[in-house]
């Protein structure tokens, strides 16, 4: 089932269940914004600029205005709802309006052997590159978000964000991770030998 949402084109990827603050400054998203908050509405954020976008992205509600500005300028925070598809592009307002249909995963659940490891290597990446690891919520967070919740905090170049966007397998995200926490891990674990058996990096 369509719908139509505003679009938000920006360059950055919005993964659902996930939040992020933007600041909003431009006359037109000033208008899209006030009026979704008015209207207690989504809009969908989708990677790209202008009128060059992707046709994959996320819908987004407002959860928090945390500050408005004399001239219209806002601190805002949003969540991640849902990723869409957008079928047809509008220009009907100030800001670009489409027909999105909203695409759910084609499986719940990876299996539990690759789940595992791969939240074993993205504690072992953040022990190294940070010092600290604290699990992603609680055990029972499903699957699919799980896997948006590591993604989310991992710094992936902004293609590969958005590769794993469009995936709408939760095991090809998992397994997606997994190859990514590995290479990483791979200079993580050089540098963290010569540390330690230096003293210092070289």
């Amino acid at each position: 089932m369509s719908e139509i949402l505003p679009i938000f084109p920006l360059r950055m990827v919005l993964f659902p269940g996930c939040r992020v603050s933007l600041h909003i400054f431009e006359d037109r998203y000033k208008q899209m914004i006030t009026e979704c908050v008015e209207d207690e509405t989504e809009f969908a954020l989708i990677l790209g600029q202008d009128d060059d976008f992707n046709d994959v992205g996320c819908s987004a509600s407002v959860v928090e205005v945390i500050n408005r500005l004399p001239d219209g300028r806002m601190n805002i925070i949003i969540k991640g709802v849902d990723r869409i598809r957008v079928i047809e592009r509008h220009a009907d307002k100030p800001y670009i309006t489409g027909e999105i249909e909203r695409v759910a995963d084609v499986e719940d659940e990876p299996k539990k052997s690759l789940a595992e490891k791969t939240r074993a290597l993205y504690a072992e990446a953040l022990q190294l590159s940070i010092g600290w690891y604290r699990a992603p919520k609680e055990e029972g967070e499903p699957a699919g978000s799980l896997s948006y919740t590591i993604a989310s905090t991992l710094g992936m170049p902004i293609e590969r964000q958005q590769a794993l966007l469009e995936l709408t397998s939760v095991q090809g995200r998992f397994q997606f991770l997994k190859e990514m926490l590995e290479n990483t891990l791979r200079g993580l674990r050089e540098h963290s030998r010569k540390v330690t058996g230096n003293g210092k990096a070289h």
